[in-house]
């Protein structure tokens, strides 16, 4: 693992990456992480639209970043709604330049105690949210053939997690959503990525280890998104990890044995160990595509035994 130490935040000031002009509408606003990223792009000049369920959250957040240089509102809704939600955005500005999906929920319990109601909410909180919010703004982003998208995931979305099965497939859809609308934006310029943060919140206070509650602040994710957000940044259809300073890319990692013929399950059988080993025959497909050039390449091999 690579390890930099940085005291300053910029060794040039001719280096330094701003905001200016910007618009940023960031879901879940008012606290956590959400009011972190609030608080770290209006500090680069961007003007801000908070967004949370409470209606006295939203404005003690405006009046906390309302000192910034950019304009700084509000909407109290839930993202649910997120039609609304942009609508209210594109009402107070002309241009909207970053969507950050922040906002999410838990309702943990195990598979088997696991309600209707636990899995409806947190799927309409997260993949149904992240998707109507991306929908609403997707033609405003087409007109000015630009913008920025940062979904919010999570390593349950790749690992899956006790007793977050619902959490965890809806992280998971936020993935594909992602990586299907970064496939299909690249010709209107539309870049889209996902982060997947780690940090200490009121949802998860009771899951984490108290010994890693001081070293994981939401100010140690703010800066990786605002990366991703920034038009510099050329990443899109990118995953990734950031928690407590550790920031890391994730990509599809593929082990491949070719059978020809007409194998059996005992052939399978005989290749399963080797397989499962990641040490040899490794790939990183990007798209499905490479997928498809891979199973292509096979068939000719196969054809040309036959």
């Amino acid at each position: 693992m690579n390890v930099k130490n940085f005291s300053n935040n910029s060794t040039n000031e001719d280096d330094t990456l701003n905001f200016d002009g910007k618009t940023i509408v960031i879901t879940g606003s008012t606290r956590g992480i959400g009011f972190s990223y609030a608080q770290y792009f209006a500090a680069l000049g961007a003007n801000i639209v908070i967004n949370g369920t409470n209606e006295k959250n939203v404005e003690s957040a405006i009046d906390i970043l309302s000192s910034s240089d950019g304009k700084v509102c509000g909407i109290a809704m839930p993202v649910e709604q997120g039609e609304n939600i942009i609508s209210y955005a594109l009402s107070e500005f002309p241009k909207i330049d970053v969507l950050i999906n922040n906002a999410g929920i838990v309702q943990d319990a195990k598979f088997s105690n696991m309600s209707q109601e636990n899995w409806d909410s947190v799927y309409k909180n997260h993949l149904e949210a992240s998707f109507r919010l991306a929908k609403a703004i997707w033609p405003h982003f087409i007109e000015n053939q630009s913008g920025r998208i940062l979904f919010t995931a999570s390593s349950a979305g790749l690992f899956g997690n006790f007793g977050q099965a619902n959490y965890s497939a809806a992280k998971a859809g936020i993935i594909g959503l992602a990586k299907t609308l970064a496939i299909e934006g690249k010709k209107h310029q539309i870049k889209v990525n996902t982060i997947l943060p780690g940090a200490y919140t009121d949802m998860n206070s009771h899951l984490m280890d108290k010994e890693l509650i001081e070293g994981m602040g939401a100010d140690k994710v703010s800066p990786v998104a605002a990366w991703l957000c920034h038009e510099n940044c050329a990443d899109t259809g990118s995953v990734i990890e950031a928690a407590a300073g550790l920031i890391a890319k994730v990509r599809t990692e593929y082990t491949t044995q070719n059978l020809h013929g007409n194998f059996s399950i005992e052939n399978v059988r005989d290749i399963w160990q080797s397989l499962s080993e990641f040490e040899h025959n490794v790939t990183h497909p990007d798209s499905i595509i490479d997928v498809m050039k891979a199973i292509k390449k096979n068939i000719l091999q196969n054809s040309k035994l036959t």
